[in-house]
């Protein structure tokens, strides 16, 4: 009997222990869409196509940023059926990708054609650089 309990209170245990140290859903789905945007990447032939790709993403002017990557995959490069076309409009991934200090209002953001036209290589470069800048935020506010 003794044995039995010390059972359930290991396996209760290891429950509680999985799930204090599961990540966010918001993580889980900017990490998602990382990995649809390496796939989509690797299906995309002409490296030598330029788009408009945001660098240099001051704060306030992420999802300005956002926007402008999808209207891209969906203008320039025809990917608006694909998995990260749709991703990127999710409410979850735009929550994930906003962030903003106060110092600068979105209003104040360039515009999608004020970007430089860059090959694909350094679009899809700058979009994840962009997401995985906002996982290590989210993480960082996790922690604390």
């Amino acid at each position: 009997m003794n044995s039995m309990k010390l059972l359930v209170v290991c396996l209760f245990a290891v429950c509680c222990c999985s799930l204090a140290n599961r990540e966010p859903k918001i993580i889980r789905k900017l990490k998602e869409v990382l990995n649809e945007l390496k796939t989509l990447n690797k299906t995309m032939k002409d490296n030598r196509q330029m788009v408009h790709s945001p660098k240099n993403i001051e704060n306030c002017c992420s999802l300005k940023a956002l926007d402008c990557f999808q209207n891209s995959l969906k203008e320039d490069l025809n990917a608006s059926d694909s998995k990260l076309y749709y991703s990127l409009g999710k409410s979850l991934t735009r929550q994930g990708i906003k962030f903003c200090d106060g110092k600068k209002t979105p209003e104040s953001c360039q515009n999608c054609t004020s970007y430089s036209k860059e090959n694909l290589t350094q679009f899809f470069s700058s979009l994840e650089s962009l997401i995985q800048k906002s996982i290590t935020r989210l993480s960082l506010n996790k922690k604390r």
